[in-house]
């Protein structure tokens, strides 16, 4: 997963995201960053969420940072914790990446699908 998610990003100048979601098997959408200011953060779509959540399972939030590390701000633990679904980072500065698992998310109701997928990137990503 880090190489796929990796390998999303070529904008060196602004934050690029996107949403992980299961349709029959792992995908990634790169959605557009609607932020004010793109070069310092992201914000993905309500039309975009909701569209996909309307038909697929929402596995994560995958974004870039270009002018700081992999690590998570305030905002990117908040809105995973709101969201429950993972968060995945890319630094461009670092070429580092970092998972954020949600204590809010609640695998009891989890599918089979989202556990299978949160095992394999925990082990992944050494969680």
């Amino acid at each position: 997963m880090k190489e796929v998610i990796r390998d999303q990003f070529t904008d060196l100048e602004n934050e690029e995201c996107g949403i992980v979601y299961f349709d029959k098997k792992v995908k990634l959408k790169i959605c557009k960053n609607i932020a004010s200011k793109n070069s310092e953060n992201f914000e993905i779509s309500i039309k975009d969420y909701l569209g996909l959540k309307k038909s697929f399972e929402i596995f994560g939030i995958y974004h870039s940072h270009i002018k700081s590390d992999e690590s998570f701000s305030n905002k990117d633990i908040v809105h995973s914790e709101e969201l429950t679904v993972p968060y995945f980072v890319y630094s461009l500065k670092t070429k580092k990446s970092n998972l954020y698992i949600p204590a809010s998310l609640n695998t009891k109701k989890a599918t089979k699908s989202f556990c299978n997928f949160l095992k394999r990137i925990k082990k992944e990503y050494g969680v």
